[in-house]
């Protein structure tokens, strides 16, 4: 476990801030053997917190439906490539839909053979929306990937 995943296990927010300082919260969490831990591992940790989120995560975009337009004839829903929606990206689509206020669901699924499937559903104007992406095992770090969610969100 590197030492990113080990603070957070502890309940810590760890973010590097201008000058390559660390920003830790919750501060009453910190122990003094955890500033011992930080200290000691603090260029491993900035360097982990500053490499660039998206060539980290090796994000490679799978398919994407659009719900409103991915239905048959019949009815039926389609999901990757016109087939029906994986029921991970269904779970998303479901939980998109008993979210009104929601504008995005990801669903993170157990690691597979070589990857983890990460379905995301997007509420759009013209309709709700699912895709997924396929992230190298090796390269998973869940804190990582909600970190780059949350920084994009911050920019729009």
């Amino acid at each position: 476990m590197d030492a990113v995943s080990a603070l957070r296990d502890h309940g810590l927010d760890v973010r590097v801030i201008p000058g390559g300082r660390l920003y830790v919260t919750p501060r009453e969490r910190l122990t003094d053997d955890l500033r011992q831990f930080i200290r000691h591992h603090k260029p491993e940790i900035v360097r982990r917190l500053s490499r660039p989120a998206v060539n980290e995560a090796a994000l490679v975009v799978g398919k994407t439906q659009h719900q409103d337009d991915a239905h048959d004839s019949d009815g039926s829903t389609r999901g990757e490539m016109g087939g029906p929606p994986t029921p991970q990206q269904q779970k998303a689509l479901d939980s998109l839909g008993q979210s009104p206020n929601r504008q995005t669901v990801i669903v993170a699924g157990e690691p597979e053979d070589d990857h983890v499937r990460v379905s995301i559903a997007l509420r759009r104007h013209w309709g709700n929306v699912v895709g997924d992406l396929h992230i190298p095992k090796e390269k998973w770090d869940p804190w990582l990937f909600l970190d780059m969610v949350e920084k994009q969100r911050e920019e729009n």
